[in-house]
């Protein structure tokens, strides 16, 4: 097993990312296939779907544009694609999460804090793509200047509104 830097430097290692690192969903045998079937028949019928939806926007689009969309169209079925899986493991985690919870608790985590062993993971998907979706929109539309000249208090209100939100996770 390899030392975190904590237990090099002789602290205690945090117990809740113990417990969401080496916790995995047991499931075994059939289970696992049946599993496996059915997210497939579900990708396959999303996939379906969204090639469906992209092709029509495409059309339309051609149609009252009269032009081609130059790829964009690609992003923006890369990005919903990226949002409905980060979202499904969002839901998985919730379903799955009880486990992670019992065992947070187990090994010392404080009760208020049992529940972050299952939002942490599960909403850190969800950070990637609304980051990165943000960060595109920002530079594309020229506004990062705009962020990098506001003031310290406007910052300081978006760190409370976080702070606040994150507080509400362990009510």
């Amino acid at each position: 097993m390899r030392l975190s830097r904590a237990a090099a430097a002789g602290r205690r290692p945090n117990p809740l990312i113990k417990v969401v690192v080496e916790t995995a969903l047991p499931v075994t045998g059939c289970a696992v296939f049946f599993y496996r079937s059915i997210g497939l028949i579900g990708l396959a019928v999303l996939s379906t779907g969204i090639g469906l939806t992209r092709y029509a926007s495409h059309v339309r689009g051609a149609n009252e544009m009269g032009t081609e969309t130059n790829g964009r169209a690609t992003l923006g079925l890369i990005f919903c694609v990226l949002a409905g899986v980060f979202s499904a493991m969002i839901n998985f985690a919730f379903a799955a999460g009880t486990d992670l919870v019992k065992q947070s608790a187990s090994v010392g985590v404080h009760p208020a804090l049992t529940t972050l062993s299952v939002w942490i993971p599960a909403l850190f998907g969800a950070f990637l793509i609304n980051a990165g979706n943000s960060i595109m929109l920002m530079k594309r539309a020229g506004e990062m200047p705009r962020y990098q000249r506001a003031p310290v208090s406007d910052w300081l209100r978006g760190l409370a509104m976080g702070g606040l939100w994150f507080s509400a996770l362990t009510l």
